[in-house]
């Protein structure tokens, strides 16, 4: 009884690991296409149409970490809303890159045809006067969540934070889009 058993755990662990891995295989190969389209262009659109990409620059101050400079590209599709005839824009891709006191941080979060959040990539930068150190955090969600996380050096964010920050960020790509007045 315990070998069936314990062969049974293992098949729903290989299963399980299977479906991980296919999910993983899925979110890199949609991450591969889109840093190429960014690069080349979009593959469905003539090339002397232009890359939908919207950029932020910011400068201010945050109390406890000084002077912040700011980069935020949007990466987006757009179509038209069947009813009102008027344009909708597709979020796809983000890119920000900021710098606060000695660290340079670049961030970039990929999300799915149903505008979900796949993929989150943060590399940290610290200049220490001798060397440049870097750190890296990624992560990968799935329909049920967090399905993998690597972490290089310190974890900079956690995936429920980096899932909230990619929300904000989303959320301010629609108020300058999709807004409705």
């Amino acid at each position: 009884m315990k070998k069936i058993f314990v062969i049974a755990l293992l098949m729903l662990f290989a299963v399980g690991s299977w479906a991980q891995n296919d999910q993983l295989a899925k979110i890199r190969k949609l991450y591969a296409e889109t840093k190429t389209m960014i690069e080349k262009g979009d593959p469905e659109n003539p090339p002397e149409l232009p890359l939908n990409i919207t950029t932020v620059k910011s400068h201010y101050m945050a109390p406890g970490a000084g002077e912040i400079t700011e980069e935020i590209n949007y990466y987006y599709h757009s179509d038209h809303n069947s009813e009102t005839g008027e344009p909708y824009y597709f979020l796809y891709f983000i890119s920000r890159k900021y710098v606060r006191t000695i660290s340079t941080y670049y961030e970039e979060f990929l999300y799915d045809k149903d505008l979900n959040l796949v993929f989150y990539f943060c590399q940290k930068a610290t200049d220490t006067g001798k060397e440049i150190v870097k750190e890296e955090t990624r992560y990968y969600w799935g329909k049920d969540g967090l399905i993998k996380e690597i972490i290089k050096g310190d974890r900079e964010m956690d995936d429920v934070f980096a899932l909230r920050l990619a929300d904000e960020l989303k959320g301010a790509f629609d108020k300058l889009f999709n807004s409705e007045e």
